[in-house]
């Protein structure tokens, strides 16, 4: 890749596979990014419901 030739590395963030309908987390395929990146961050925000008033 390019951009090893300059010294720089790609990271890319990422949603787990966990608790996480198909829709959303299959944008992701792991396996075919791999190759890409150097790095891969997985984003892993607290993920809870309140109770909202309107």
């Amino acid at each position: 890749m390019m951009m090893k030739k300059e010294g720089k590395i790609l990271d890319m963030s990422v949603i787990p596979h966990y608790q996480v309908s198909p829709e959303i987390s299959g944008i992701y395929d792991y396996h075919k990014l791999a190759p890409l990146v150097d790095r891969v961050t997985l984003m892993t925000y607290e993920w809870y419901k309140t109770t909202l008033f309107f």
